[in-house]
């Protein structure tokens, strides 16, 4: 399977999309994991989509003051007044979207390589070269060094009630009927591919 191909034609999708919307590349995460899971079904790998808190680590350890922050995280809270103000007006809060493939024990995040450039633009933080996430990342949670992603039921419940506001039922519907083409059920959030919490830094 031809990673890199899948995920130029899953960008090329999303991005497509979000230049149509108005909606900027950097917050794509969820049109990322929607094309992703489609392109992933399309070719008989069984996705499921995960949601929740996930970071990248931007501060290398010789750098780690122990007050700042050393990842770029997206924190599902949703009991935090922020989070609750979007969600009563229908807004997507704080919170990243990505793949997960149970029968592989992997995730897929197609949207990884966008964290430094939310990061600069929401905050101002440069990120260091060598700590840089790849373009995307495909992979088990060994592979992942200190970055983390945790899946949450409410937050995976939440990413597809919005992916059915944005593309409508029939959106939906695709999602799992491309799953049912190919031979199995996409699950709706109730069997999340849970990784192991990693530590957010040494």
């Amino acid at each position: 399977m031809d990673r890199d191909r899948i995920f130029r034609e899953v960008m090329e999708r999303a991005l497509e999309f979000a230049r149509d919307h108005a909606i900027p590349e950097e917050a794509t995460c969820l049109y990322l994991a929607y094309y992703g899971a489609l392109e992933l079904a399309e070719r008989g790998v069984r996705p499921v989509l995960q949601a929740g808190s996930a970071g990248w680590p931007r501060v290398r350890p010789q750098d780690d003051d122990g007050i700042n922050p050393t990842h770029f995280s997206y924190m599902w809270s949703p009991d935090e007044k922020p989070s609750r103000m979007a969600l009563d007006v229908g807004l997507m809060p704080e919170m990243h979207v990505w793949i997960g493939l149970p029968d592989a024990g992997q995730i897929v995040d197609f949207s990884a390589g966008l964290f430094p450039v939310q990061a600069r633009k929401l905050m101002g933080y440069d990120w260091p070269e060598e700590l840089r996430p790849p373009a995307y990342f495909w992979g088990s949670a060994g592979d992942l060094g200190h970055a983390f992603y945790n899946p949450d039921m409410a937050a995976i419940r939440c990413a597809l009630r919005y992916i059915g506001d944005i593309y409508g039922i029939d959106g939906l519907n695709r999602l799992f009927e491309v799953g049912r083409k190919n031979g199995f059920p996409l699950q709706q959030g109730r069997d999340p591919l849970i990784l192991p919490a990693l530590p957010a830094s040494d």
